[in-house]
């Protein structure tokens, strides 16, 4: 194998060994973005392509049915109540680069038989780029961004906030409440979106700042006692009882100061596609390597809109945990 020195030998030489790169790249198992396990399966919508703008909704249900007279003309009429947003959809970037010596380093070891022809570029770069682009979507998917107007997933201003009530020590925060006062506080978030939902939407997933996940999986309900609060809440919610199924306790570093004043929050919903959406029409896909310089950039493109909570009231927010 001969070494090519000039710009479109090297050119030629990158984009041979870039197959190789991103098969690396997408053979690699990654740790599962935080964004997914927020999200219920089939939430994440990549149908809008390349379109510019999405459509954003709001559904709330009206109507019930009723008992009818004998000689009743009007039948009761079943509707539903949403309000309706455009937002646009935006593109971002993230990508690696080789300077024209590490890709002359790695010709050469092609040459020398050092490595396989056409597996001569380490892949590590491009796994960050990966790591950088799904980093990016945790955080829209989850707080929005401030600079595009966007709310998350855990701050969207449709979904009922309250802050946690006072345990017997006068303070909400959870360090200095009893395992019963805590599971009081997720009961009752449980029992808001029961009752606001008229008794439809039961939710099965609390979503909780890192330090209080942390803190009730350590804390045991006493010293002769190995059960953690955890464990405690696990079994003994309103959830649990009412479905006699599990309920879904995830750590989330976003919500340490996501309620009003910077205090923790945690967030009590339906996690389900139907009432929350996540708009990633284009993943990350990278473009032709260029020149830039003394470096060969590999550029890489995605599209993103904002979350969406279709239904908002299928979920509540408690803050100041």
């Amino acid at each position: 194998m001969s070494i090519k020195t000039d710009a479109d030998g090297v050119m030629g030489f990158l984009q041979s060994n870039l197959a190789y790169v991103e098969k690396q790249l997408y053979a690699t198992q990654y740790t599962k973005p935080l964004y997914q396990n927020a999200f219920a399966p089939g939430a994440i919508d990549t149908s809008a392509g390349w379109a510019r703008t999405i459509e954003l909704y709001s559904v709330d249900m009206v109507g019930m049915g009723q008992f009818l007279s004998g000689n009743a003309r009007d039948i009761p009429i079943a509707d539903i109540g949403f309000s309706r947003g455009v937002s646009p959809i935006e593109s971002a970037g993230i990508g690696y680069k080789y300077t024209y010596e590490e890709l002359m380093t790695a010709q050469y070891a092609a040459a020398n038989g050092s490595v396989v022809p056409g597996q001569s570029l380490d892949a590590s770069r491009a796994m960050v780029c990966r790591q950088a682009f799904e980093q990016h979507i945790d955080i829209v998917s989850l707080s929005g961004d401030t600079n595009k107007g966007w709310t998350g997933l855990f701050n969207n201003t449709s979904v009922p906030t309250s802050n946690a009530v006072a345990g017997a020590a006068l303070t909400a925060t959870w360090e200095t409440k009893t395992a019963d006062e805590i599971l009081f506080d997720i009961n009752d978030a449980i029992g808001d979106v029961w009752a606001q939902t008229k008794n439809i939407d039961m939710p099965g997933t609390v979503a909780l700042p890192s330090s209080s996940y942390m803190y009730i999986a350590g804390k045991r309900l006493g010293t002769v006692n190995d059960t953690t609060i955890l464990e405690f809440i696990k079994a003994k919610n309103a959830y649990t009882a009412a479905t006699g199924q599990p309920l879904e306790i995830q750590p989330y570093l976003h919500l340490e100061k996501m309620g009003a004043s910077s205090t923790k929050r945690m967030v009590i919903y339906k996690k389900d596609p139907i009432k929350q959406k996540m708009h990633i029409p284009v993943p990350l896909q990278f473009l032709a390597p260029q020149i830039k310089g003394y470096e060969y950039q590999v550029p890489g493109i995605y599209r993103l809109g904002p979350a969406e909570w279709r239904y908002p009231l299928s979920g509540v927010y408690r803050d100041g945990i």
